[in-house]
C-alpha cells in the first residue's frame, strides 16, 4: 500500500532513492499543481505534505554537500 502512495507522489515519507535534481522537479511540479489551484482542499493538503517531504530531501542533499565541501577544505588547510 505505501509503495502504491509513493508511486501516486501522496507518500509522507522521504524518499532517499530520489536524487536532488528529481526531488527538486517534482517539488517544482507540486507548487505548479498548488499555484493552479481548481483541486479540493483535501488534494491540496496531500501536495502541501508531499512538498514538504520533497523540501526535506532536497535540503538534506544540500547539507551533505555542505558537509563534503566543509571536509574537502579541512583537508586542503590541514596539508
Amino acid at each position: 500500500m505505501a509503495k502504491k502512495a509513493a508511486e501516486a507522489g501522496t507518500d509522507d515519507s522521504p524518499a532517499p532513492e530520489l536524487t536532488y535534481e528529481q526531488a527538486r522537479a517534482e517539488l517544482g511540479e507540486v507548487v505548479q499543481r498548488l499555484e493552479a489551484g481548481g483541486i479540493t482542499l483535501e488534494e491540496s493538503l496531500t501536495l502541501w505534505e508531499r512538498g514538504e517531504a520533497l523540501a526535506a530531501i532536497c535540503q538534506n542533499w544540500l547539507d551533505g554537500a555542505r558537509a563534503r565541501l566543509d571536509a574537502a577544505r579541512a583537508a586542503t588547510e590541514a596539508d
